[in-house]
């Protein structure tokens, strides 16, 4: 006589079955059904998408670029709504980027007018990368291929070789912020020494930052080859145009001109993307909080201004006036642990005189 088989058991392939249909699903459903994978992301962005329906065409998705993932999107929005203009902000970690690019293609397939979407990484948010294996999968996801239109970029790159160019260059510039901590020990020895990591540009030990903070000269060159090579974009005028800037402008804080530098990088790739389509390009000028003097930010900013002095298409939002210079730590708060100090919502009016001393929007 055959031993009977548990009932319990019967429901171990049943419950197989279904997860398997339902992640089959969930990664092969494209059209206006959606994902149900969204809804699992679903409280962090509750601040966010409950926003969406109020994108329009022109719209710039902003991530923490500058760090700010405690700034109130919502209530700029509010600010640039009377002239027409969106700016959205999705602050999300990054220990699931699968649900991330999942969020980017619900919005961007929910509003068709949508037509450029930047977003800026923040590697800060893990202390490791994205592999190249999870870039692959993200790249190969069937329900990327509506964010793939940002292909129609001038320069012939893939998805994923935009989002990587991104995601380094995203991770130099917050790895140049740790130099000015004269012990960076949080940046683990497996981080610093790995072969694909991008520190190793600086040949980036622990000693050989703290050399950098006792030199005078900063040889600017050292980093380009690294840029070069991260897609086939020619980086020489602007390599020249800042190794220049490097030369002229000496800190007292030698840090503060790598930093600097990677930073006019980092905006001369964006310039380069979006200068070869009619497109009006608002720009948040984080306040001078990563360099140590104020005129220091002014004369970085002002560089920008005469790299690109021909165009018109990119305008800053100064937001220096908003967050004062003293105690600047009231006025960033961590996203997932709210209970830290609430950071102070600028005001309208505020927002108001900001825009009509620094953009055209005031006018």
């Amino acid at each position: 006589m055959s031993k009977k088989i548990p009932g319990k058991f019967i429901y171990y392939p049943v419950i197989f079955f279904v997860l398997f249909e339902l992640t089959f699903r969930a990664l092969n459903l494209p059209g206006k059904y959606g994902n149900p994978l969204i809804g699992l992301n679903e409280t962090i962005l509750s601040t966010t998408l409950n926003t969406q329906k109020e994108f329009s065409t022109n719209t710039i998705l902003l991530g923490s670029e500058f760090g700010f993932e405690g700034l109130d999107m919502i209530q700029l929005n509010q600010i640039l709504s009377k002239k027409g203009m969106r700016v959205q902000n999705l602050s999300i970690p990054y220990s699931n980027p699968l649900i991330h690019l999942l969020t980017l293609e619900t919005v961007l397939r929910s509003n068709s007018e949508i037509k450029y979407i930047v977003h800026i990484p923040n590697p800060l948010e893990e202390k490791k990368s994205i592999s190249e294996t999870s870039f692959s999968l993200l790249t190969n996801f069937p329900l990327l291929r509506v964010i793939t239109k940002i292909n129609e970029f001038s320069y012939e790159l893939s998805f994923s070789q935009w989002l990587r160019l991104l995601f380094k260059s995203a991770q130099i510039i917050h790895y140049l912020t740790s130099l000015f901590d004269p012990e960076p020990s949080y940046i683990p020895d497996e981080i610093m020494d790995s072969q694909d990591s991008p520190y190793l540009y600086l040949n980036a030990r622990k000693d050989s930052i703290r050399d950098l903070h006792s030199s005078e000269n900063i040889d600017c060159s050292i980093f380009k080859n690294k840029f070069e090579n991260l897609s086939s974009i020619d980086f020489t005028s602007q390599i020249t145009s800042i190794q220049e800037y490097c030369n002229s402008e000496k800190s007292s804080n030698p840090a503060s001109n790598i930093q600097a530098s990677f930073f006019l990088i980092r905006m001369s790739v964006l310039y380069e993307f979006f200068s070869k389509k009619n497109l009006q390009v608002y720009l948040i000028r984080p306040p001078a909080l990563f360099w140590e003097k104020r005129k220091e930010s002014e004369k970085l900013f002002s560089h920008w201004n005469q790299m690109n002095k021909e165009s018109s298409i990119t305008q800053w939002i100064d937001l220096s006036e908003v967050y004062p210079q003293s105690n600047p730590s009231e006025y960033f708060y961590d996203p997932i642990r709210p209970n830290q100090k609430g950071m102070k919502i600028f005001t309208e009016e505020l927002g108001y005189e900001i825009l009509k001393k620094n953009t055209s929007l005031g006018q």
